[in-house]
């Protein structure tokens, strides 16, 4: 028996393991990575539009798109990103209207 037949039969005795447990146990798990290197690598890209205040695209294209050329507050970017609140608001985690002043 392997560590998570052991595992599971003392947690759940009722639980049997097969061999298509497994396979699906191990469908699961290699989801659950690509799904986190997704969002990791979205998470990044958004990050870095954040910092820079141009998109990778805009960046490769050397275009600023109506960006000002004055370098912008990082916090000013994370502002205009949430919805334009002028400090940290729950409003930033909830899907709302966004209203711009």
């Amino acid at each position: 028996d392997s560590a998570i037949d052991t595992v599971a039969s003392n947690v759940f005795p009722e639980c049997d393991l097969s061999t298509g447990s497994h396979v699906m146990l191990f469908i699961l798990l290699l989801e659950a990575i690509l799904f986190g290197l997704f969002t990791m690598c979205m998470m990044c890209d958004q990050w870095s539009v954040v910092l820079t205040s141009a998109t990778k695209i805009d960046r490769l294209k050397n275009e600023k798109n109506g960006v000002s050329q004055t370098k912008r507050d990082v916090c000013m970017n994370l502002n205009e990103v949430f919805g334009g609140e002028p400090r940290f608001s729950l409003t930033w985690l909830l899907p709302t209207e966004v209203r711009f002043s």
